[in-house]
């Protein structure tokens, strides 16, 4: 009995040790070839977000109570990879604000919801750090960020500085690979 005892606690020790701590359970509620490319493209932004450069975005911006995101994203008690597994990627080709062609993705402030015009995200497939760029802008409103101060714009123009001029592999085109 002590030796079974013995080789089932090693047994989940040793499980234990090489298992990657990353989450990676988003919820992708969208149709076929956009949830995998959202998928890819989650995880690649979330790569970007690990770089400390990338990271400074929580601190570039504020919500309307005048908090950092950086605050808002510490008091939920959550990682970065830990938090984006809260947050819920759907399809909003139904929605009003995809009529306009110029959205790709959108959410409100707070909002855990971030809708992807799927055909026009789809389309971007050969622009991988556009689209991560766009989703880290979307991610930075679910942290509490507003637009018109700061503009749409400008606040992908500060992500592409932080996050898509670096990357993890220290490439200054921003590119990434594939893990």
């Amino acid at each position: 009995m002590a030796n079974s005892l013995g080789t089932w606690l090693l047994a989940i020790v040793m499980g234990t040790a090489f298992v990657d701590p990353r989450p990676t359970g988003f919820h992708l509620l969208l149709p076929g070839r956009t949830k995998l490319f959202a998928k890819e493209v989650v995880e690649r932004a979330l790569r970007r977000l690990e770089l400390p450069s990338c990271q400074r975005v929580l601190t570039d911006f504020v919500d309307s109570s005048n908090r950092t995101l950086g605050e808002n994203l510490d008091a939920t008690g959550l990682t970065f990879d830990g938090y984006v597994t809260r947050l819920h990627f759907i399809d909003g080709d139904g929605e009003p604000q995809c009529a306009n062609d110029r959205v790709i993705a959108f959410t409100a402030p707070g909002n855990r919801i971030i809708y992807l015009c799927s055909a026009r995200f789809t389309a971007m497939f050969t622009e991988r750090r556009e689209a991560e760029a766009i989703l880290i802008h979307e991610i930075l409103h679910t942290l509490g960020l507003g637009e018109n101060p700061p503009s749409s714009a400008e606040i992908t123009r500060q992500v592409w500085r932080r996050c898509v001029l670096q990357s993890p592999s220290g490439d200054r085109n921003g590119r990434i690979s594939s893990r």
